[in-house]
C-alpha cells in the first residue's frame, strides 16, 4: 500500500503544478493522473478540488461541479454538495455524460437519504 501512497502522492503533486501553470495542453495529462489517483484514495478532498479545477480549465463544467459536488460532500457540506450536483445535472444534460450524470443524481439520492435518516 505504501508503494501507491507515493505513486498517488506523485501524480497529485504533478497535476497540480500543471495546474497551477495553465498549461493548456497537459491538462489532459494532469486529468488522468488525479482519475487514477481517485481509484485508490476516494476520500481524498484535494484529488476532488484539483479535478473540477482540471475540468473547468478543459472546458468540462458539467465534471467540474460534479467534482466540486464531490469535493463538498467528502467536507460533509450536504447542502452545499446537493447544489452543485444539481448544477451539474443541468450541465451534464448539455454534454450527454450519461455516467457523469448517473453519479451526480447517485450522490443527490445519498445525500437526501443520509438527511432523512439523521431526522429519525
Amino acid at each position: 500500500m505504501y508503494f501507491y501512497r507515493i505513486i498517488i502522492e506523485k501524480d497529485l503533486k504533478n497535476s497540480q503544478i500543471i495546474l497551477e501553470k495553465n498549461d493548456r495542453d497537459k491538462i489532459i495529462i494532469a486529468i488522468k493522473n488525479l482519475q487514477k489517483s481517485q481509484k485508490f484514495e476516494q476520500e481524498n478532498a484535494l484529488i476532488y478540488k484539483s479535478l473540477a479545477r482540471a475540468y473547468s480549465l478543459n472546458n468540462n463544467e458539467g465534471k467540474a461541479l460534479l467534482m466540486l459536488a464531490e469535493y463538498n460532500f467528502i467536507l460533509k457540506e450536504n447542502d452545499k454538495a446537493q447544489k452543485l450536483a444539481n448544477e451539474a445535472i443541468i450541465e451534464l444534460e448539455k454534454t450527454q455524460d450519461k455516467v457523469a450524470k448517473l453519479r451526480a443524481q447517485d450522490l443527490i439520492e445519498i445525500i437526501e437519504t443520509s438527511e432523512k435518516k439523521s431526522k429519525k
